[in-house]
């Protein structure tokens, strides 16, 4: 029986209409739960009835879907919910008859799969969002939409460096927008006739200018369970949270050697009953005073956004995040004296659905399938005090929504931080330390500026092409928005270095070594932010000879690190010694790669028996022009120890020596 019925079924008529690209009456929907919300991907789940037992999942999933919500305006009037299926479950066959469940998701969604890491240099929020959506265009049927709508775009300062570090694109696109103020929501297009079914657009904002008039723009509160013919509100309650009224920030700044404080108050009225939340985001959080500022001000609306929220349930289907009401015939906001206090944003909304068919075919369904799952979790949440509605509260309508509010008066800002105070989207942290090779401009040896400072590129950092990773500064194409792994100057943004030698500095004094171009390091992060490296050493690779002092390569900085140790043990005749040889070794700058050229040294061999010490200067390699040397006298080039020479002291120079005093 319910096959006929199905076989004869079309969605015309229907609370709940879904077009897929099997056609618009191949799947027809038993109910539906969805859930979307202000910076809160939408996720709608289906259960659905189809002929078709055999229908393939890969038919389906990732494909475009448009699923349409019957209104009260009228009797074809159809609010939209347009995205892709993201899940695919066949439920039961029985007697022809096939009950599928579904999940549509925007394409925002698609960004969660997989992770990267990358670094974004002098780039804003604005430019970062958008280089990462628009890499998803053309992927399969994803046809990415967003757009902004910001108070003023010019307020987004370039970030010298964010670093997106194994998390997936999705999740660093919260983190920032999250960092700095941003929420968004989806616009809904239906168009059953195209080959995309329609659209869906992320609208990304950072005021209440953003949100528009909900299209229901006046909507009736009722007692529950009363017959009525428009769309109403029928459970209200208002929750109100205890919060601090101020904000107290302070970052230290290295360039000016002192803390940025900046401040915050709510408008709220302060009962003194809580203190001030402090909060220390770590070292140059913001750039500036004013941008600090802003990120004060944002954590103090977050906190008033939470002070006072309302919940409400009824049937009003226009109901949409980021859409605004007025509320009327609540006694609680009658005694307004304008709209204006009685005007809600609504935050979030839960749809539950059962669609129009027939009572034989829905009992037929379950007499052949069982009750669906999603449908025994409507029933449930729908016997809840938000839901229970007729007389005896036991009627099932067919469509109820849940909504979460607050007063369109409130500046909205998400929150941050969870109930305990921890960050919702966080940081990725850095545990220990990892490699980095310097870099710079073309044909240069060394690369810094007048704060000691340098630039790296991280063995991660990759190129256009999949799979190319940097290494030995090689060169790869930077995909267009972000750095990727160029190998020279704009790999990265500047990085102080810890001192070497001796672990002090101050003002016009201390140790000062600045690593080479090619050269790797060790990098360390301040407090684990991977936007925060310092470099705090150096690191001997390898990259040289078995046995020779010089690099194996030497066709320039692009191909050679030039980190073989000075005076490393060999393997064979004079090479050969037990790691003997220390002190300190310069290299000219133009044989900084080859490691070819002169050279000034202080030696130590501290041999058994044959101590030495010597203080040289040598116009290459191979040739000496100065020296000092004191102890058991030995010839040396490079990790040689060539021929004794004697014992005691020796000054000897290729050109004039002179002695002064007084």
């Amino acid at each position: 029986m319910v096959l006929d019925l199905l076989a004869s079924f079309t969605q015309d008529t229907r609370l709940l209409q879904l077009t897929t690209p099997l056609g618009s009456n191949k799947l027809i929907v038993e109910c539906m739960r969805g859930e979307e919300g202000l910076s809160q991907a939408y996720e709608f789940r289906l259960t659905v009835l189809s002929t078709d037992a055999g229908i393939r999942a890969k038919s389906l999933i990732g494909q475009p879907a448009l699923l349409e919500l019957l209104t009260a305006a009228s009797r074809d009037h159809r609010r939209p919910f347009h995205g892709h299926i993201t899940a695919v479950e066949s439920l039961k066959a029985d007697g022809g008859v096939a009950r599928y469940a579904l999940t549509l998701s925007p394409w925002y969604t698609f960004l969660a799969q997989g992770r990267d890491s990358r670094i974004f240099q002098d780039k804003t929020v604005i430019e970062i969002l958008d280089a990462i959506f628009g890499a998803w265009r053309s992927l399969g049927r994803l046809i990415p939409a967003w757009r902004f709508e910001l108070s003023d775009p010019a307020i987004y300062p370039k970030r010298s460096i964010t670093t997106q570090y194994q998390e997936s694109n999705m999740a660093f696109a919260e983190r920032l927008m999250s960092e700095e103020g941003l929420f968004y929501y989806f616009e809904h297009v239906g168009d059953a006739g195209s080959p995309s079914l329609g659209s869906h657009t992320m609208v990304i904002g950072d005021h209440n200018g953003s949100f528009k008039p909900n299209s229901v723009a006046h909507i009736n509160f009722t007692q529950p369970g009363a017959v009525m013919k428009v769309d109403s509100i029928d459970r209200w309650r208002t929750e109100s949270r205890l919060l601090p009224n101020a904000v107290d920030m302070r970052s230290w700044d290295y360039r000016t050697m002192n803390d940025r404080p900046v401040s915050a108050a709510s408008a709220a009225p302060d009962d003194g009953m809580m203190p001030t939340s402090r909060d220390t985001p770590g070292a140059y959080a913001y750039s500036s005073r004013e941008q600090g500022q802003r990120v004060a001000d944002n954590q103090m609306q977050a906190l008033d956004t939470a002070r006072e929220s309302h919940i409400g349930a009824g049937t009003v289907r226009t109901l949409a995040p980021g859409t605004t009401f007025t509320l009327h015939g609540q006694a609680q906001f009658d005694q307004a004296d304008s709209d204006d206090g009685r005007s809600f944003l609504v935050v979030r909304v839960v749809h539950l659905a059962h669609n129009n068919l027939s009572m034989d075919t829905t009992a037929e369904a379950n007499k052949l399938l069982g009750q669906s799952p999603l449908d025994a979790l409507i029933d449930a949440e729908r016997s809840g005090s938000l839901h229970a509605t007729g007389r005896d509260k036991g009627e099932r309508p067919l469509y109820r929504n849940r909504i979460d509010a607050i007063r369109s008066s409130v500046a909205y800002r998400g929150s941050q931080v969870d109930g305990h105070g921890l960050l919702l989207n966080p940081r990725p942290s850095v545990h220990g330390q990892q490699t980095a090779i310097v870099v710079g401009p073309a044909g240069a040896v060394i690369h810094t500026d007048r704060d000691h400072r340098i630039k790296v590129q991280f063995h991660w950092q990759r190129g256009a092409g999949d799979g190319d990773l940097s290494h030995s500064r090689l060169n790869h194409p930077a995909p267009v928005g972000h750095s990727g792994a160029p190998g020279n100057d704009e790999a990265g943004t500047w990085v102080r270095i810890a001192t070497p030698m001796a672990p002090i500095a101050g003002a016009n004094w201390g140790s000062t070594a600045v690593p080479r171009i090619g050269s790797e390091v060790v990098i360390d992060f301040i407090n684990g932010n991977i936007d925060r490296p310092v470099v705090i050493g150096s690191l001997y690779n390898g990259k040289g000879q078995v046995d020779a002092q010089h690099n194996a390569v030497s066709q320039g900085a692009g191909t050679s690190t030039g980190n073989a140790p000075a005076w490393f043990p060999g393997q064979s005749s004079t090479h050969a010694h037990p790691a003997v040889l220390s002190g300190f070794k310069s290299q000219a700058m133009e044989a900084s790669q080859s490691g070819t050229g002169a050279y000034s040294q202080l030696v130590f061999d501290d041999s058994a028996g044959q101590a030495r010490v010597g203080l040289q200067r040598h116009a290459s390699a191979h040739q000496g022009s100065a020296e000092l040397n004191m102890g058991h006298l030995r010839h040396q080039t490079d990790n040689q120890r060539l021929a004794a020479a004697g014992f005691g002291a020796e000054l000897k120079t290729e050109h004039s020596t002179a002695v002064r005093a007084g």
